[in-house]
């Protein structure tokens, strides 16, 4: 009984399996046979592209066909003149099986993966749907609702996204899409190595909302919203001759962007803080589209390494296809009031350019400025930089340049600076225009110098700075500070072995030249009344055609003092408020010499000279030589004393005769000393010298 059973199951199965492999073998049959028909029908519609539109391809590498399923395409390229258009690893399309017998497709759902899109060449996507795709006669519709998901969906390599669902169309002509939004990656043109959108909200899964109507040929967009707990974006626009010649006016606000919720700007070294807006505009006909993004930051913040404490930073920026640019932006570094420019340029190297300014000024310029060209690689600027700083001295301005040759601006764990070369020069002109005043300047070289930069209680510092000079080096630190809303620098500077045979060749047309080895101590405060203070040591070293050793040469007839050889040379010297005052000594065996005055801001000088000849010297000199053998002078050294004026360069001597007497006076023998001592003034009176 049971294999009579069985027998008559197996009657009954046997048909229904010859049944399932009759419509499985002619399934495949079909889904090959149509298979091929569709590989052979996107070869013509390839050609058909390229005949409507010269320069154009279309190509796909391979598509399935299945009955059950859809179509698969795989490997889909389109390019225009080599440049590529969009492309994608595998494209699903799933249809009604139903609407086959109408000989029509019906599309339900469509499936991307790994897709990029060039978001520079949507103008010639455009060309392909119209001039090509859309003249062809394909029996294509799409269901009421359609489903679609994109993964891995990729635009000009600057976003990188998962998207899926739905498109409905309502009374044909509206169009509403609903779905959900991930993005993977962000890049930011000017930053293409730093992922600042890492780890913030940005990443976190968006619901979008998207309602469209299309009226005779015009699409235009009633709602378009991208929001997540904490972002919230919102658009609108219109394409008009959206059919023909698509022209585009699009906006897209990005409200109330927290930087507290970007951990890349938020990290050990770097905190930030604010809140940003900012708008997409996208304009034009889509052949050449312009995009600009406008953005507005409003009292943000940021702390660079402890270092660098920017506050109350507001402004409005800039971005389009090739630059970001910010105009008028004011801020605060390290409670120093400043306005700022700036342009980044997107490269393999974003390029900066950045102006700073100080907010007070002097002589209706700004007090501080801070200039940078530079590139921006692996946590480093490098470029050139230049910063100039002016203050007021009595009627004149002065004006401190620094220029940075080949610096670097590293940030890796401390911010510090180091420099090729360093030009510092100081110029001088008057607030009135004068023909006697002229502008001055003056300028030194520092080879490879090298500073750390802190941030302290007034302001921030150059530290541990340290470099090479004419030979020798250099030491100190320059701190930059405000004071009463006053912006101003205080610091000190320390001069070892410096070859001032090489400073003075670097000058060309100097007419004097100085030579030996350099010490001295600066400390400077511009907040100051003494702004500057210092002391200068020079050893075993030559003085030659200096100004006031010329004039006295010529006064005395002392050819010899036009080229001095000195065992050392002091000066001691401070001021700055538009006077500075001196103290210069001169110890050689031949001449000793001292010097107290004063130097005005434009070289003026007023002051006395007390100079040492040696007797043998004065063999050079046909009058004085005469008094001192009238005398029997036997003293090693004989004084002259001077009152000095004028100007450095060129400076007038008046000899202090009356003083000069009573010099000599001291020297006379007690008898007869009246008599003598009348005998020498007669004979200084009766001299042919000023």
């Amino acid at each position: 009984m049971i294999k009579s059973l069985l027998n008559s199951h197996r009657k009954k199965i046997r048909p229904l399996l010859y049944a399932l492999v009759v419509f499985c073998v002619f399934l495949a049959l079909a889904n090959i046979s149509l298979s091929a028909l569709l590989n052979n029908a996107l070869k013509q519609v390839s050609r058909l592209t390229q005949e409507s539109v010269p320069g154009l391809s279309l190509n796909v590498r391979f598509a399935y066909f299945n009955l059950l399923r859809g179509v698969t395409f795989y490997g889909i390229e389109c390019r225009r003149d080599g440049e590529l258009i969009i492309s994608g690893r595998k494209a699903d399309i799933g249809f009604d099986v139903l609407s086959l017998k109408d000989r029509k497709v019906r599309i339900k759902n469509i499936r991307f993966d790994r897709t990029r899109v060039n978001a520079a060449r949507v103008s010639d996507l455009s060309v392909l749907l119209d001039k090509a795709l859309w003249k062809m006669d394909m029996p294509v519709e799409f269901f009421e609702t359609t489903y679609f998901t994109g993964s891995d969906v990729s635009l000009s390599d600057t976003v990188l996204a998962d998207v899926k669902g739905y498109v409905s169309w309502i009374k044909g002509n509206t169009f509403i899409s609903r779905g959900d939004l991930t993005l993977k990656k962000i890049s930011v043109p000017a930053f293409p190595d730093a992922d600042i959108f890492r780890g913030s909200p940005f990443y976190k899964p968006f619901d979008y909302v998207f309602e469209s109507r299309l009226d005779d040929g015009d699409f235009s967009i009633s709602r378009f919203e991208i929001s997540n707990p904490i972002l919230k974006f919102t658009g609108s626009g219109r394409i008009r001759e959206a059919l023909i010649r698509p022209e585009v006016a699009l906006n897209v606000d990005f409200l109330n962007i927290v930087f507290d919720n970007f951990p890349m700007l938020n990290q050990e070294n770097v905190r930030t803080r604010g809140v940003l807006d900012a708008r997409l505009k996208v304009s034009g006909p889509v052949e050449g589209l312009k995009a600009v993004l406008d953005i507005k930051i409003a009292n943000a913040e940021a702390n660079f390494f402890d270092t660098l404490l920017l506050t109350k930073i507001n402004g409005s920026a800039q971005v389009t296809g090739d630059l970001i640019t910010g105009k008028d932006f004011s801020l605060f570094i390290n409670a120093m009031p400043f306005a700022a420019d700036f342009t980044i340029v997107p490269a393999d190297y974003p390029h900066i350019l950045l102006k700073i300014s100080s907010l007070n000024q002097v002589a209706k310029l700004p007090a501080f400025v801070l200039e940078i060209d530079a590139d921006s690689l692996e946590k480093e600027l490098f470029g050139k930089a230049r910063t100039m700083i002016r203050y007021l001295s009595s009627e004149s301005v002065n004006t401190l340049d620094f220029e940075l040759q080949d610096f670097r601006l590293g940030y890796r764990d401390g911010l510090y600076v180091n420099v090729e070369n360093l030009n510092a020069g100081l110029t001088v002109e008057p607030i009135a225009p004068s023909k006697k005043e002229k502008i001055k300047s003056s300028i030194i070289s520092l080879k490879h110098p090298f500073c750390v930069l802190r941030r302290d209680e007034e302001g921030f510092s150059l530290g541990n700075i340290r470099g090479k000079c004419y030979g020798g080096g250099v030491e100190g630190q320059i701190n930059f500070t405000t004071r009463n809303d006053k912006p101003g620098i205080t610091g000190e500077a320390h001069l070892r072995e410096v070859d001032l045979g090489d400073f003075f060749e670097s000058y060309q047309g100097q007419s004097y030249a100085l030579l030996g080895k350099l010490d001295g101590d600066l400390r400077f405060d511009t907040h100051s009344a003494d702004m500057f203070k210092g002391q200068l040591f020079i050893t075993d070293g030559v003085i030659e055609k200096n100004p006031l050793l010329n004039a006295v040469s010529d006064f005395l007839g002392v050819p010899s003092l036009k080229k001095v050889s000195f065992d050392e040379l002091s000066i001691f010297f401070s001021g700055g408020r538009g006077e500075y005052s001196s103290q210069v000594k001169l110890d050689s065996p031949l001449v000793k010499g001292s010097l107290d005055g004063k130097i005005s801001a434009y070289d003026k000088m007023d002051g006395y000279l007390q100079i040492s000849l040696a007797t043998q010297l004065m063999n050079e000199s046909k009058q004085f030589k005469k008094i001192l053998t009238y005398i029997r002078h036997d003293e090693p050294f004989v004084v002259f004393p001077f009152k000095i004026s004028a100007y450095i360069n060129s400076p007038r001597v008046l000899w202090l005769k009356n003083e000069f007497k009573d010099k000599l006076s001291n020297l006379l023998p007690e008898r007869n000393k009246r008599f003598l001592q009348g005998q020498v003034n007669s004979m200084v009176e009766k001299m042919e010298v000023e």
